[in-house]
């Protein structure tokens, strides 16, 4: 069964553009690799819309489509719909893309390159597609180039000292999201018990992890006076424990990523008596905890 999903997910990564981006926002891939799987799924339907004629079926020309009827008018409609969908779909991946890499956005360009080169295909056949792709195609450029020239903050979350005997240096997605998995197992495994205190400070400090990772200044946990450094550095010492136990520490690494997916925080109001000689009085307390959602 695991075997059956592992493959159904490389499935969907080859083939669901959404999915890949989540694999590279979880560390799961590197920019690289993404930009690698995205130009296979523009290449697989690129060329799924040629197996199906589409190409050859606009080719008839814009004047002749126009005095088209019935299903012949319908075919050569639905297959410009379908080169505009394609178009437009792959230019708001390319600017998505553009966004969010720190390389590969020249390989981005030569995709969008590429594309422009198709477009020029339909320019004698249909005008107003071509002119539209190009348009498109220009603005993206224009912003990989400025993506290019412009230098991005490194927000990052760093140790400058060997921990547990790994060596100091930036942390990836990944090891960020499974820290963040630690601690919700952490409060898991307190079950009934946790002392509301302890999860109200996990879960502040879960805030801390996921907005220092976000920040645009980088963090170090081995040397950072704040109390969220201080813990985000405990847990990452429980994170390696626990993926060294394991028989293969890199893919409980990647579990432990994935996991962080299913973290919830919780509201918790709890109650209690107080007396005090003859007066008895209800105290009300709420605080948070971290759960990871059932399926």
């Amino acid at each position: 069964m695991k075997l059956l999903m592992e493959n159904w997910r490389d499935y969907n990564r080859r083939n669901d553009f959404n999915i890949l981006c989540e694999d590279h926002k979880k560390g799961l891939i590197d920019d690289h690799q993404l930009v690698q799987l995205w130009e296979a799924q523009v290449n697989d339907e690129y060329q799924q819309l040629l197996n199906e004629g589409v190409v050859d079926i606009i080719k008839q020309g814009y004047e002749k489509g126009k005095e088209l009827v019935g299903k012949a008018k319908e075919i050569y409609d639905n297959a410009v719909q379908k080169v505009s969908d394609f178009i437009l779909k792959i230019s708001v991946q390319a600017w998505q893309l553009i966004q969010k890499l720190k390389t590969g956005i020249a390989k981005v360009v030569s995709i969008i390159r590429k594309l422009l080169s198709f477009a020029d295909k339909l320019c004698d056949a249909h005008p107003v597609l071509c002119r539209a792709a190009k348009i498109l195609g220009a603005v993206l450029i224009i912003a990989a180039v400025m993506a290019l020239l412009t230098p991005e903050a490194q927000a990052a979350i760093k140790t400058s000292a060997p921990i547990k005997g790994v060596e100091p240096g930036i942390l990836t997605d990944t090891e960020v999201e499974a820290i963040k998995s630690t601690m919700a197992q952490y409060i898991e495994l307190k079950g009934k018990g946790v002392n509301p205190q302890d999860a109200q400070l996990v879960t502040d400090t879960y805030r801390w992890l996921d907005k220092a990772h976000k920040a645009a200044e980088v963090v170090d946990i081995t040397t950072s006076a704040e109390e969220g450094a201080k813990l985000t550095k405990s847990f990452y010492e429980m994170m390696i424990d626990i993926v060294r136990e394991t028989d293969n520490p890199p893919a409980a690494l990647k579990t432990m990523a994935r996991m962080a997916d299913d973290i919830q925080i919780w509201s918790v109001e709890t109650s209690a008596d107080v007396v005090q000689g003859l007066n008895r009085d209800v105290t009300t307390a709420a605080y948070e905890k971290l759960k990871f959602a059932t399926k």
